[in-house]
């Protein structure tokens, strides 16, 4: 039988985050992999993002890029409405001009919004993890002035609600929408995993002889750091190791509603004696991260919910164990006490215990790294996952076209 051969496919990714100059978070890192991973599929690839100096349209490893001059994060609602509004003339006239077969666009922000009122080819909406849900979890902080922040959550929803198809990353994910989202047929969701770059993620030689336990990522309530801090003075009392380090890199600017942010609320919790044991990194640049993988001991991603943590992924990559939540998609990557181990994200001591337990056992904690990385490129090579993409695009363009007619 001759198999049929299938159409190479025009895909719009829609996203104010795009490497290099709005890699913001983990949207730009996936954003980024599945435009290239597409291309080498041989497909067209058009991304609308955002600028932060000025306009500018053009290509980057076959990848047409167009971005927007804008703000971010946005302070003025007229200013947050303007750049939807661009995103929907340069969505129009592409889809008129270029043949664009597909939009994918995450939920956050709802950047695509105008465009899907008046859409002509279908939506796939990816969750990652929407500003209603990233508001439950953070409640100390305003992110955005009130009316923005309103606005926000009113256009997702509507996005969301009309999307022609859902992807979420993660089981945890789409098992949590109902609860956000009363009226979603959560059928309408499919699960297909983020791919990870599994070359630029290595051990290295002498790798995770430090004692240093790292955390990585926005220095937020969300992100389970205070269950961390309160681990940090119950640790190094049981120890008694003053080689014991505890690093943190990422964002620490957010402010709650007291007016403190995050680095100085945990310096506050953890006695004096402790603070020359805390080091605060801020962000570090992208290339760097490899070497800190290698250099920490152990990796805690302890979110109180995270859909699909890349920094989980990208320090199993490096060999580094980690110990995460059992309320984030860690636990769809790892097989607990085989290639991770988890916890309850609120329990202090549970996390104490297993940062002493592996200190306490090296050799377990190398052979959990190990087997960590093998299970990784197994299961998030980006060639095997983008196939997944590909395959829900063409259906959902099948039975968009279906309903036209």
């Amino acid at each position: 039988m001759i198999m049929k051969k299938k159409k190479k496919m025009h895909i719009c990714l829609v996203n104010i985050e795009y490497p290099q100059e709005t890699s913001i978070g983990g949207i730009s890192t996936y954003q980024k992999l599945l435009a290239d991973n597409l291309i080498k599929k041989g497909h067209k690839v058009t991304v609308i993002a955002g600028s932060f100096s000025d306009n500018k349209d053009y290509y980057d490893g076959g990848v047409h890029v167009i971005r927007i001059k804008c703000e971010f994060p946005f302070q003025s609602l007229s200013k947050f409405i303007s750049y939807r509004k661009k995103v929907d003339k340069i969505l129009s006239k592409l889809v008129d001009e270029e043949k664009i077969d597909i939009i994918e666009t995450p939920e956050i922000s709802a950047d695509s919004i105008f465009y899907q009122k008046k859409r002509t080819i279908p939506i796939v909406v990816k969750l990652h993890t929407s500003y209603r849900i990233w508001k439950f979890y953070n409640n100390d902080i305003n992110h955005f002035p009130v009316d923005i922040n309103d606005y926000i959550l009113n256009k997702e929803d509507e996005l969301i609600y009309n999307a022609d198809k859902i992807i979420s990353c993660s089981n945890l994910l789409k098992e949590l929408m109902p609860k956000f989202y009363k009226k979603l047929d959560i059928n309408k969701i499919e699960v297909v995993p983020n791919p990870i770059d599994i070359d630029s993620f290595y051990p290295t030689k002498c790798n995770h002889n430090s004692k240093t336990i790292l955390f990585c990522g926005s220095i937020e309530k969300r992100k389970g750091i205070y269950t961390l801090a309160k681990a940090i003075p119950y640790i190094l009392n049981k120890c008694n190791d003053p080689s014991i380090k505890f690093r943190f890199i990422g964002n620490y600017k957010n402010i709650d509603q007291n007016g403190i942010c995050g680095k100085e609320k945990i310096y506050k919790m953890i006695p004096k004696k402790y603070h020359h044991n805390i080091e605060f990194l801020g962000i570090v640049p992208y290339q760097k991260l490899n070497s800190y993988y290698n250099d920490a001991f152990v990796g805690i991603v302890g979110s109180l919910f995270d859909n699909f943590p890349y920094v989980a992924l990208e320090q199993m990559l490096c060999e580094l164990p980690i110990i995460a939540s059992n309320n984030t998609g860690v636990k769809e990557m790892i097989v607990d006490k085989e290639t991770g181990l988890l916890f309850d994200p609120l329990d202090y001591k549970q996390l104490a215990n297993l940062i002493i337990y592996l200190l306490n056992n090296t050799n377990e904690a190398k052979k959990m790294g190990i087997k960590a990385r093998k299970s990784i490129i197994c299961k998030y090579n980006p060639d095997k996952i983008i196939d997944f993409n590909i395959d829900v695009y063409e259906r959902t363009i099948n039975e968009f076209n279906r309903t036209k007619k």
